[in-house]
């Protein structure tokens, strides 16, 4: 079980197994979130980023 966190603000947003490939929403931040895992990596990438929150901070 690889265990996947938020990269813009480091939220825990799922457990997952190799092989696996999702789009998740934080629920934290709002970002929503393009994760694939495999035997040697786990990649995250935002696809929508969410302005507001940035012209906020």
């Amino acid at each position: 079980m690889t265990y996947v966190n938020c990269p813009y603000c480091g939220h825990k947003l799922l457990e997952g197994l190799c092989g696996s490939c999702v789009q998740t929403k934080c629920v934290k931040c709002g970002q929503i979130c393009f994760v694939k895992i495999d035997s040697d990596s786990v990649s995250v990438a935002l696809l929508k980023t969410n302005d507001r929150l940035k012209q906020n901070n």
